[in-house]
């Protein structure tokens, strides 16, 4: 029996609206913390392709486990082997080179801001990986626990003030961002 497929509908080139997974509670801070959603940044996720080449390295300018600024300003992170992350720009783009599959995960994504003097602390208190400057220097990209979710942590210091980058899930978004906070009232 043939199955019937709706045809799509010509206008398909709409964009979606973000809508962030915090709802309007999107800052919180405290003593020598802020924490703040950056939710709605544009994130593409790049993979290599399975020809172990090294051209999406080579181009992006990045291995796994560190991060760079692209020309463009947009942060390019390198989340595993293989795999980058590349935060800002709009709208993302896919870099030009063949061997490369992105997906745009801006909607799928929730992000959040740690920054300030107290932000190691703060996070010290959901998250076991040592934050600290000797072992997560400006630009260091991990794999971490925060708060029991898994997420993806990037320092990225902004003019001098230490400053880190959360990632999970979209679904779990409030969870974390009300977990960071709670750890920074305490």
């Amino acid at each position: 029996m043939p199955i019937s497929i709706p045809k799509a509908s010509a206008s398909v080139s709409e964009q979606v609206e973000f809508a962030s997974p915090l709802a309007g509670a999107g800052e919180a801070s405290g003593g020598g913390w802020r924490l703040s959603d950056e939710s709605a940044t544009s994130k593409l996720l790049v993979y290599e392709s399975f020809e172990p080449d090294g051209e999406a390295e080579w181009h992006l300018g990045v291995g796994f486990g560190a991060a760079t600024t692209a020309g463009d300003g947009s942060l390019v992170c390198g989340v595993r082997p293989g795999e980058w992350l590349l935060l800002g720009g709009s709208p993302p783009s896919a870099p030009d080179m063949s061997g490369v599959v992105t997906v745009d995960m801006t909607h799928g994504l929730g992000m959040f801001r740690l920054a300030g003097p107290a932000a190691t602390d703060v996070l010290a208190a959901v998250c076991s990986i040592d934050t600290t400057e000797a072992m997560f220097p400006d630009g260091a990209v991990c794999g971490a626990s925060v708060a029991r979710v898994a997420c993806t942590l990037v320092r990225n210091d902004v003019a001098g003030e230490r400053s880190y980058l959360i990632l999970s899930q979209r679904s779990s978004g409030r969870y974390l961002f009300d977990a960071v906070r709670d750890a920074g009232v305490r």
